[in-house]
């Protein structure tokens, strides 16, 4: 199993909630990786900080008012309207504006899908990447656990101590 696999699959082998074999398999990787044991050890971290955050209580009758305000939209036909009506409602600025957006946006796709050009298998096993073979490398991987440490740093706080 490679390490990608075994990454992805990191919270729900901390849950048991892997088949036996798959358990066994990514149980096995991580003992022998010393990558993913690290990865491991931060999924493990995150999982217990998560554990201890505090959760914000639900006011009473919240769903009755979020239904309420919901029916009373509906009748008022807020979320029935075309996207004729809304285009129409719309000043002229904001429309050029977002015609603007658009045709930035599709310029854009154009030019960056003629540097995009399909290449061949052996091309991208030979540049060792998938997004190597298309020019968009930037696209490849964040470095190791950027998501899992972002939550890490913002839940433990300033001091390391979650304060």
């Amino acid at each position: 199993m490679k390490c990608a696999e075994v990454n992805a699959r990191l919270d729900i082998y901390l849950a048991g909630e892997l088949p036996p074999s798959l358990q066994q398999e990514v149980g096995t990787h991580v003992e022998g990786c010393a990558a993913c044991r690290h990865a491991l050890d931060r999924t493990r971290r995150l999982a217990a900080l998560l554990a201890e955050a505090p959760f914000l209580a639900v006011p009473d009758h919240f769903a009755e008012h979020v239904l309420a305000r919901v029916r009373a939209r509906n009748a008022q036909g807020a979320l029935t309207r075309s996207p004729r009506t809304w285009w129409s409602d719309l000043s002229k600025p904001m429309r050029a504006a977002a015609a603007a957006a658009v045709l930035v946006g599709a310029t854009g796709g154009m030019v960056f899908g003629w540097s995009a050009a399909p290449v061949s298998s052996a091309q991208v096993k030979q540049e060792n990447g998938l997004f190597a073979g298309y020019g968009l490398d930037t696209l490849g991987d964040a470095p190791n656990g950027s998501l899992a440490e972002g939550c890490l740093a913002l839940l433990a706080g300033r001091n390391g101590e979650g304060r």
